[in-house]
């Protein structure tokens, strides 16, 4: 090596421990990640899974005497109802059966996701908070994958289907937006998943990546669509007698195989803190 090179070996060498002496100022002054905030535009819903008694004959008055049904559609109900699901808002009180699990909800927060059910059942319990960006899709699984072959009865209008699909996972999508009038609409689809992982690329605003991902049946015949203002609610569980989505989402056995069955409800508990442009 000539005397050339040491001036700029000293140099290197230098520039070298200034680097990981302000590295390891940095490291030991700040305290890991920061918590991330949501977005000012967010709705934030926390969302409760309540388990139903069983063999109650008095759980359907108890938990919708003071439910408003008449705020969807009565065709839209009709085909809800046919396809074992019962949807209505709260308004004002909430059933003593949903505020106890609903009040506890909000321990687990979560800016993407609901976490699926405990390994205890297969239909989901507890709670959780979702930061619900506007016109963003969220999923909401409300019980474990199945596993094998599943027959599922779906009507739409008249016509009743039949489907077989393999290791279905039964959820709902979930989106928010701003009303004409400031209050937010919930909207949500049930959907499943099914078969195999398959490859696909997605795109965004940042950039097209390959995926893997099920494919998603959305029955968007069973859309359904409730405006809240702050402190509203949305409850969803089987009907009376269970049958089709209904049976197949809300209803599952625990471990010790006993039968559960749960109502799913959704409160908005905090409207967004700036108002957003939706076209």
């Amino acid at each position: 090596m000539s005397r050339a090179s040491y001036p700029l070996l000293a140099f290197l060498w230098l520039g070298l421990l200034s680097g990981c002496a302000q590295w390891k100022d940095s490291h030991e002054a700040g305290s890991g990640l920061t918590t991330p905030r949501p977005s000012p535009s967010s709705s934030v819903i926390d969302i409760g899974f309540i388990p139903l008694p069983i063999r109650d004959e008095q759980v359907d008055w108890r938990l919708w005497n003071d439910v408003d049904e008449q705020v969807l559609p009565d065709k839209l109900r009709q085909q809800l109802a046919a396809n074992g699901l019962r949807v209505g808002r709260i308004s004002g009180r909430l059933p003593d059966l949903v505020a106890e699990e609903l009040n506890a909800a909000p321990e687990q927060e979560s800016l993407q996701f609901l976490e699926q059910a405990n390994l205890l059942s297969e239909v989901a319990h507890g709670g959780r908070r979702v930061y619900c960006r506007p016109s963003t899709r969220y999923e909401l699984p409300v019980r474990s994958q199945m596993r094998g072959e599943v027959s599922v009865l779906v009507k739409q209008g008249d016509c009743l289907t039949g489907r077989c699909l393999i290791d279905p996972l039964f959820q709902f999508s979930l989106e928010t937006r701003r009303g004409d009038n400031g209050e937010v609409i919930l909207r949500l689809v049930p959907e499943i998943k099914s078969g195999n992982m398959k490859q696909a690329w997605i795109s965004n605003e940042q950039a097209l990546r390959l995926e893997s991902r099920r494919d998603v049946q959305a029955l968007d015949h069973l859309a359904i669509e409730i405006p809240l203002e702050l402190g509203q609610a949305v409850l969803i569980s089987p009907t009376a007698i269970p049958c089709g989505m209904g049976e197949k989402m809300l209803m599952g056995q625990r471990v010790d195989e006993l039968q559960e069955v749960v109502a799913v409800v959704l409160r908005l508990s905090e409207t967004p803190s700036i108002a957003t442009v939706t076209n």
